[in-house]
């Protein structure tokens, strides 16, 4: 295998790896989110405006 083929093969792992994560990492503060509005919509609101 060339030499420039092993570089693009390497950038685009990295690239994915990369990506990978940033989709990890979104998927993990969407579920955060997601969380906190389930908390909030369950908290009575009278105990908050008080």
């Amino acid at each position: 295998m060339s030499d420039v083929r092993k570089q693009i093969k390497s950038m685009n792992q990295k690239a994915r790896e990369e990506w990978e994560k940033k989709q990890a990492d979104s998927e993990k503060l969407q579920r955060a989110d997601e969380a906190t509005a389930a908390l909030f919509s369950n908290v009575d609101h009278n105990v908050i405006y008080q």
